[in-house]
């Protein structure tokens, strides 16, 4: 392996537009998640994202929502601020594999605009690409992955990633890919015996299920659902435990309230924990 790829908001760079945000709504987190929910979506922000300009998408938007324009022109009018510093673990295994003499490459969906908007905060990066032009703006691509409509037939079944699409964000996806082959494995021995195998039922319900699991803990993940536990302080150690279980693969363990209720638990506790920072 000779070269390491990078992202940047979230794994070079702190980003998160409540640091300016929080403090407009004066604390209240639920009106604050309503606006980003309802206003300055993330569905909006990934236009910008693809190459749109931050100032084009800022006055449509203020025409659409006018009562909430000051609100508006700060989601990019002070997009330093949602800035912080360097997640400094992450820049110094770069500083090592720099000076290891790998190539490294950072990868980003912020446009052009951002990311001028980013060098001028950090030193490392500035010093870097300060001075760098940038030979095009990035290129959106959208819908490039398609879910399967049936996980077997005559003749084949799907094991894997082939599938079902797995965010990379948890290493879970290796104990699917080894869970759906055993089965297989065992329903394909079945079959050269000569016994009969119900394919829907004991392989593509079976999958569907973890996979199911996944997705929830996947779209928490994104929403900020998750880290709300994961980092809720005092720690409630069975509860992290039990969460790890499900990211570490045991998605069919049903014996874990994680699992079984898994399409509400998480946003229930979160939901708590944010009605419990309002009364702080």
């Amino acid at each position: 392996m000779k070269t390491i790829i990078f992202d940047l908001g979230g794994v070079l760079l702190d980003w998160n537009p409540e640091y300016v945000y929080l403090n407009e709504f004066n604390g209240n987190r639920k009106k604050m998640k309503w606006f980003f929910n309802n206003i300055c979506t993330s569905e909006w922000n990934e236009q910008q994202d693809g190459g749109k300009l931050m100032i084009e998408a800022t006055n449509e938007r203020i025409k659409l929502f006018p009562e909430y324009k000051k609100l508006i022109k700060m989601f990019y009018g002070r997009w330093e601020e949602m800035l912080k510093d360097e997640i400094s673990g992450t820049v110094d295994i770069l500083h090592m594999l720099k000076n290891k003499g790998f190539k490294l490459i950072a990868l980003t969906n912020w446009s052009a605009e951002k990311l001028t908007k980013m060098l001028k905060i950090s030193d490392y990066y500035s010093d870097r690409f300060g001075r760098v032009d940038f030979l095009f703006n990035p290129i959106e691509i959208k819908n490039y992955s398609k879910s399967v409509t049936q996980l077997y037939g005559k003749g084949y079944v799907l094991t894997g990633n082939s599938s079902e699409f797995l965010d990379p964000v948890f290493s879970s996806g290796v104990t699917f890919a080894t869970e759906s082959a055993l089965l297989a494995a065992k329903l394909i021995t079945k079959e050269l015996q000569n016994e009969i195998v119900n394919w829907e039922v004991e392989y593509s319900d079976y999958i569907k299920k973890g996979v199911n699991v996944f997705t929830t803990y996947i779209k928490e993940w994104y929403n900020g659902n998750l880290q709300k536990l994961f980092f809720h302080k005092p720690e409630n150690p069975e509860i992290i435990k039990q969460i790890c279980g499900v990211l570490a693969g045991y998605v069919w363990d049903e014996t874990n309230p994680f699992v079984k209720n898994h399409h509400r638990l998480i946003k229930t506790l979160a939901h708590i924990i944010d009605m419990e920072n309002e009364t702080k």
